[in-house]
């Protein structure tokens, strides 16, 4: 853990010393590409796909195509919730009609067995990836957390959540990263469990909902700033963007993608690799 803290803190100093990341320099950032769209729920895997949903579904968007691919299944109502983190297996939730589908990269369900029947009376609210190939569910009437691979067989389960979490409410938000699963509720912090569903720690950062995690850094947009919390330091970097006003941000290498309110613009950092 030590070889670990230091190999971080050093690319902080490199990278996030503090007066650079909070100058907003033209020279900063490059504008990649503009995207007319109106969205409530945007992501991008590391290929530089971009996935946004409309009206009609779910679009992927890759940078200078011309066309894009498109996604919909009116018999299952909205998309609650997508998974892009592996572009070939893109998870998909439909929370209103009890319903999660694998896409592949071309956006086609992928054929598999039907959900189980616990499901049906108890059916997640919150999923993400694992890196076992398949899924983290959160299950509210059990209160606890569980992980399938993509035949819906069970593979690991927390305990419920009111026997290791005091007051701890229905999460808002799971991301798996470097083999741990981070569940975030706005009120209490973001708990981290282990890949057989125990509980670690409680990172006391609140009024959190999305972030992404990448090594020891908790990486989340707040008002103008996106903000870099090292787990193990105890430690913030604010790092100033070139948007005044956005909805919400999202990082992948070296590009950034910031939501205003009728567009997606992605940009791109001059400076070498950030992680």
């Amino acid at each position: 853990m030590k070889q670990k803290t230091i190999r971080f803190f050093f690319i902080s100093l490199l990278v996030f010393a503090p007066e650079p990341a909070r100058s907003q320099t033209p020279e900063q950032f490059r504008l990649i590409e503009i995207i007319q769209v109106k969205t409530d729920f945007f992501t991008a895997d590391h290929l530089g796909n971009l996935f946004f949903l409309t009206n009609d579904g779910l679009i992927k968007h890759q940078t200078g195509a011309k066309t894009q691919k498109h996604y919909s299944n009116p018999q299952y109502g909205k998309i609650s919730w997508v998974d892009a983190s592996d572009p070939f297996n893109i998870l998909l939730l439909h929370q209103g009609f009890q319903q999660i589908f694998w896409l592949d990269r071309n956006l086609a369900i992928k054929e598999g067995p039907a959900l189980p029947q616990a499901f049906i009376s108890d059916f997640p609210t919150q999923v993400c990836h694992s890196s076992f190939g398949g899924f983290w569910a959160y299950f509210p009437v059990q209160n606890q957390l569980k992980r399938f691979n993509q035949s819906f067989h069970l593979q690991a389960l927390s305990p419920p959540f009111f026997e290791i979490l005091e007051r701890f409410n229905e999460p808002v938000f799971l991301i798996e990263a470097g083999g741990l699963l981070y569940v975030s509720d706005q009120q209490k912090g973001i708990a981290v469990f282990d890949a057989f569903g125990n509980f670690l720690f409680l990172i006391e950062k609140k009024g959190i909902a999305r972030f992404q995690v990448l090594g020891n850094l908790l990486v989340y947009f707040s008002d103008k700033e996106m903000v870099l919390f090292d787990i193990v330091l105890q430690k913030e970097t604010l790092f100033l963007l070139p948007e005044k006003e956005f909805i919400s941000g999202l990082l992948r290498g070296r590009r950034l993608y910031l939501q205003t309110e009728n567009e997606i613009r992605l940009y791109e950092f001059n400076e070498r690799r950030l992680f």
